[in-house]
């Protein structure tokens, strides 16, 4: 029996771990997310998280910022938006602060639910109070930076970029000539995406769809919030 442990799962809410039996018979797998955001590396390693994970995560992240982050003409305009800037690499141009990073973790669980319900595995459906069972296999990883985006007259709320732009923010001052800034430009593409860089902690692959193996049992709750 391995020691139980914690994920937030977006689909599912805050869950407790605990591995189960072999069951071959299970094959249809999904995936469901759980979302975290870290202010710092310890504090995401004082959450759980595999240290490995935490470090690959920043570094991820801070690939992530200094390629897509909107860039400004000057501080002012990207103070504007933003409750802290800093100038770009070359003192050209000024970025948001990085203030953290967001981490998510997508998992396989098996999708069959409804028999586990009959063979009193579990109690309940997705989103609901029941207990739904994960594949035994390495986790996937996305992660992006968190910045602190000016909400109303002295208030800040913590966004991504993936946020920023699914919320079709525009910000005035922009340099036009990097292409990832235009995504907030008046005149952009209103479809324009920008998506959280994808990695893995091992290199050991897994298909969604099918698999068979350890399951583990997870009671459903819900929530989810910023870790800390």
């Amino acid at each position: 029996m391995k020691r139980s442990k914690s994920i937030r799962l977006i689909a599912l809410g805050s869950l407790p771990l605990a591995l189960a039996a072999c069951d071959s018979e299970r094959s249809a797998t999904r995936v469901v997310s759980e979302l975290s955001r870290y202010q710092r590396v310890d504090t995401c390693v004082s959450a759980g998280v595999p240290p490995t994970v935490c470090r690959t995560a920043w570094s991820v992240a801070k690939g992530h910022h200094d390629a897509n982050a909107p860039r400004f003409v000057d501080a002012d305009h990207c103070l504007a938006s933003f409750e802290q800037c800093e100038p770009g690499q070359d003192g050209t141009f000024h970025v948001p602060r990085m203030e953290g990073f967001a981490l998510t973790t997508e998992r396989q669980v098996y999708d069959d639910w409804q028999s586990q319900q009959s063979s009193g595995t579990s109690s309940g459906s997705y989103g609901g109070g029941g207990r739904y069972d994960y594949v035994n296999v390495e986790p996937r990883y996305l992660a992006e930076a968190i910045y602190h985006e000016r909400e109303g007259r002295d208030g800040f709320k913590a966004t991504s970029l993936t946020d920023q732009v699914n919320s079709g923010n525009q910000y005035a001052g922009l340099v036009e000539e990097h292409p990832p800034s235009t995504r907030f430009s008046a005149g952009s593409d209103a479809h324009a995406q920008v998506l959280p860089a994808r990695f893995m902690a091992s290199a050991r692959p897994w298909t969604v769809g099918t698999h068979s193996g350890f399951a583990a049992h997870v009671p459903g709750r819900g929530g989810f919030g910023f870790g800390s």
